[in-house]
Order: C-alpha cells, then structure tokens, then sequence
C-alpha cells in the first residue's frame, strides 16, 4: 500500500487522493492576507481596475449609452474583487486557525469589506441595467 504524507489529502466521501486542494495553495494566513487585499482593492483600488478593463472592454464612454455600458463593467469588476475577498475569507473560518487566531479576524473583516462592497457594486450595476444612466 502507498504511504501518504501529511500534505496530501484523502476525501472522506470516495476516499480518493486529491492531488490539488485549495488548502494546498493558501495556508490560512496567506488566505485572509489575500482576502483582505482583495476587499480593500475592491473597495477603493477597484474602480481603477475597473475603468482600465471597462476601458479596453467597451472604450471611453461617448454619451449616455456607453456610459451605462462602462459604469456597468466598472461594477462587475469591483463585483469580482470583493467576491474573491468573501471567498477566500470564508476559507479561512473554514480553517481551524479561523476561530480564535488572527486569520480568522482578518478573515472576518475582509468578508464584511467584501459584502458591503458587494453589495454596493450590485446595486450599480442593476441599475445600469435597468434604467441606464439619465442623459
């Protein structure tokens, strides 16, 4: 019989060796590490981002049109950064180290930063696409 290490995980449904986990490529404190930059770029770096990928998705806004198209792009890629933020965070309160160590507190701030800016994206963005932008 083949001998694991300790690094390799066995799926306690099917009992099948996973050669790849998400937990293989993050350790709990680089996971809340990252979702708390993702939630801060979300939340303030992320319009930047944003206009340079609206900019090269839709060009420079011209009139009411492209600019509820361009706002619309802009929203979907804060949506993006703070979705990564509540997603690696909620890995991290998965950990053990996200109960009582500093991950999970990191962990804790990087998901309420998300969620609001999450949420403010959502509004955004279902209002480009319902009403558009008013010329």
């Amino acid at each position: 019989m083949k001998e694991f290490d300790e690094e390799t995980e066995v799926d306690d449904y099917t009992g099948e060796v996973r050669w790849w986990s998400p937990s293989s490529v993050l350790s709990a404190e680089s996971a809340a590490i990252a979702a708390l930059a993702f939630a801060v770029l979300g939340m303030f770096a992320g319009a930047t981002a944003g206009t340079l990928v609206a900019e090269t998705v839709v060009g420079r806004p011209e009139g009411p049109a492209e600019a509820a198209r361009y706002t619309t792009v802009l929203a979907m890629v804060v949506l993006a950064f703070a979705l990564a933020a509540i997603v690696l965070g909620r890995r991290v309160l998965l950990d053990e180290l996200g109960e009582t160590a500093w991950p999970g507190h990191l962990a804790r701030a990087a998901i309420l930063i998300g969620a609001a800016t999450a949420v403010l994206a959502a509004v955004v963005a279902a209002s480009q696409l319902v009403g558009g932008s008013s010329p």
